[in-house]
């Protein structure tokens, strides 16, 4: 079987087409870091006073770090659908900035896959006959008990990403009723 492999991105905003990755991070299903990297926006002005603290972008920070161009061949070798599943959470949010970046700096993205597996869809399948109703993944991570020790950072994400994917593959989609609910308050 072909491995899973995990991806996240930290983005000057929330539009493919206007904003850039300044980060990327893709671990295997055991947390172990394959590429993590910090890239240097082309338009870094178009980062607005609320992306930046959530993430943590500096302008000064970022400016003497590689650009897309110089990223995108590790993204790329890395992503062969050939050869791997692409998956995170929120994955078609990834999937399309990769996509956007690689098309606009002129790289060929005929391997990368077209589809990713995501674990929002796989945490409303496992943690809302629980009760649970919300699926960022800070809520996933909370009701499974995983510790974020980055969040907002690609790597600190992805890492929590795959935690959270393995945790859940451990449990039953339906509880039975018989049992006591392991994500229960009740005594």
């Amino acid at each position: 079987m072909k491995p899973i492999y995990f991806v996240d991105t930290e983005t000057t905003g929330l539009s493919q087409i206007r904003h850039e990755i300044i980060e990327i991070a893709i671990c295997d299903i055991e947390g172990r870091e394959l590429l993590n990297r910090r890239v240097k926006p082309m338009h870094p002005e178009r980062c607005n006073a609320a992306v930046r603290k959530i993430n943590g972008f500096d302008e000064e920070a970022w400016k003497h770090l590689a650009d897309w161009r110089f990223v995108a061949p590790e993204v790329l070798q890395i992503f062969d659908r050939k050869r791997c599943y692409m998956a995170g959470h929120n994955t078609q949010f990834d999937l399309g900035f990769i996509l956007e970046e690689c098309r606009n700096k002129g790289f060929v993205v005929s391997t990368l896959p077209y589809k990713a597996l995501d674990l929002y869809t796989l945490a409303v399948a496992k943690l809302a006959p629980r009760g649970h109703t919300r699926f960022r993944l800070a809520d996933i991570c909370e009701a499974l008990e995983v510790v974020n020790e980055a969040p907002h950072t690609a790597l600190g994400d992805v890492r929590a990403t795959a935690a959270c994917w393995r945790a859940l593959m451990e449990i039953d989609a339906y509880p039975d009723p018989r049992e006591k609910d392991a994500f229960s308050d009740e005594d």
